[in-house]
């Protein structure tokens, strides 16, 4: 292959460190439900290191009663294993999962809530299981569960993440009534064995207590290619902001060292004086700059419902408004924000038409301008769908929309996902859509926090049962050879191949442990693929 390629005058020599090599499998897309003939729903999806995808949400047995339930499936979507978690060991302990990262040990952390309450502990879960979902450690911390951010919205629940440095286990919520404050921010940090380290709590220090609330939704440690010089394990919250005397919320975000002192902090308003903003969740765009989403609309109080999507950037390095936009009619997911490999697009899932279809809208991270829209469901008449997270594979070219679906399943709420190429397309009863975008100048405040440590904690043991089914609705099968899923076999994909052959062996790069290159699924990447690649090459247009 290689007298071939210098013959036809192209470069071997590709690097793989960065992943190029490592596709998971292009252009297979479908639409999928897992659940029973009660409620199950997701709230968080992740792309894994073998190319399978994992989510954590809840079941819900019985009215009023949650408990955490999590999946994983392989990269077709056909499902691996999915197991309920009782928190306590107890049935009737109302528990939700919202989070989940995958670590470099290849277990999964779970961020969850839980009404088990003993010892002093008040809520949170922290919980660590293994690439099978086998429970290693479940740690109950300080927060105050299942009590809604606002009106209209789910709870926030806990965002976590693992130190790239050292595996510290970092976790986000709120806590109610404590220190005078309705509501305070909470930060914990658990070692990577499951042992508690540190609660902090933030005081908004120069306002008044009364009915003042300070919620955190999404914690992110910053990113390695941030500029030479910057201090690369800070810490980024986001979240909201109740201010009685303004008598609106206002989006929150504070930037911290990696122990949590902070190096800033700020809330964001809206020009209308009668319009609220939240922060639900954010990541970092390609020069560390911070990209948010969350909800606005009239002032919730006394308790009108926000109905739009509120999207903006920040400057990371003192968190002052970059640009800010309003998408009506589209609420996004808890979290539910996530960069394409390349950090150019911001990708975010939500629901439209007052929950009857899910959907997915990518939007510009310069400049903020919608670049792609589209809704999935619903595909009976009266049924919905809910889009609560995305996953964007690395290299794949595509997406991975979780939430919950009436349509098709077991019955009440299911577990609903969607698989599409880069062109948000599934392959199965999507539609595009183009909202229109508001771009509006953000007020820019700096909100003096007080921090004061919490030992709250308590250790706990989890039981797990299994149970599930898997129903589809529509699948396409891969495009062998699509290496980036955007629906061709062409050039772009040729230099992703090319780079896994000079490898030769897989897994290509140590961040995967798949290689889709591997067309033949013999462990190699050699002639006998190139020869599969080149026909599907030749063809271009994927069957």
């Amino acid at each position: 292959m290689k007298r071939w390629l210098r013959r036809h005058g192209t470069a071997v020599a590709l690097a793989c460190g960065a992943g190029l090599c490592c596709a998971p499998a292009g252009a297979q897309t479908f639409q999928k439900a897992y659940g029973t003939g009660i409620t199950e729903v997701s709230n968080d999806t992740i792309w894994l290191r073998d190319c399978h995808y994992a989510s954590v949400g809840y079941q819900s047995p019985a009215v009023g009663i949650r408990q955490i339930h999590a999946l994983r499936t392989d990269g077709n979507g056909s499902l691996i294993w999915s197991r309920i978690y009782l928190v306590g060991g107890d049935l009737g302990v109302p528990s939700s999962g919202y989070t989940l990262v995958e670590s470099r040990d290849e277990s999964l952390l779970y961020g969850a809530e839980s009404a088990f309450i003993a010892g002093g502990a008040l809520g949170k879960v922290a919980m660590r299981v293994s690439p099978a979902g086998v429970p290693i450690w479940l740690v109950i911390l300080s927060g105050t569960p299942f009590a809604p951010s606002l009106a209209g919205s789910p709870t926030l629940g806990v965002s976590i993440r693992d130190s790239v440095d050292d595996g510290r286990v970092l976790t986000v919520n709120r806590l109610d009534d404590i220190f005078g404050f309705s509501r305070v921010g909470v930060l914990s940090t658990v070692s990577a064995a499951g042992v508690f380290a540190q609660t902090a709590v933030y005081l908004p220090a120069a306002v008044s207590p009364d009915r003042v609330e300070l919620d955190f939704a999404e914690i992110r440690e910053a990113p390695a290619f941030l500029p030479p010089g910057s201090p690369k394990r800070d810490l980024v919250v986001v979240g909201n902001y109740l201010d009685p005397a303004l008598g609106r919320y206002s989006a929150f975000a504070m930037r911290t060292d990696s122990t949590g002192i902070v190096k800033w902090s700020r809330y964001y308003t809206h020009p209308d004086p009668d319009v609220s903003l939240t922060a639900d969740g954010f990541d970092f765009d390609r020069e560390g700059n911070i990209v948010m989403s969350g909800r606005t609309g009239q002032n919730v109080l006394p308790g009108a419902v926000p109905t739009d999507l509120f999207v903006a950037k920040v400057d990371y390095a003192v968190g002052v408004p970059i640009w800010s936009e309003q998408v009506p009619r589209f609420l996004n997911g808890y979290q539910a924000v996530e960069l394409t490999e390349d950090r150019r697009s911001v990708v975010i899932a939500g629901t439209v038409d007052a929950g009857v279809s899910a959907a997915l809208l990518v939007f510009d991270t310069v400049s903020g301008a919608l670049l792609r829209g589209a809704r999935y469901g619903a595909f009976a008449p009266g049924s919905t769908n809910r889009g609560n997270d995305v996953a964007v594979p690395p290299f794949s070219g595509g997406y991975l929309l979780d939430g919950s679906t009436t349509d098709f399943g077991g019955g009440l709420e299911d577990d609903y996902f969607v698989k599409t190429l880069t062109d948000l397309s599934s392959g199965c009863r999507e539609s595009k859509i183009s909202p229109p975008v508001t771009l509006f100048e953000i007020g820019s405040k700096e909100l003096p926090l007080e921090r004061v440590s919490l030992p709250m904690f308590e250790n706990l043991n989890v039981v797990t049962t299994t149970f599930g089914a898997e129903f589809t609705a529509c699948f396409k099968p891969r495009c062998v050879g699509d290496l980036n899923g955007d629906g061709l076999v062409d050039d772009e994909d040729f230099v992703i191949f090319a780079g896994a052959y000079n490898i030769l062996i897989c897994p290509t790069s140590p961040r995967f442990d798949c290689c889709p290159a591997d067309l033949n699924g013999d462990g190699f990447v050699d002639d006998a693929d190139f020869v599969i690649f080149v026909a599907a090459y030749n063809a271009l247009l994927c069957p």
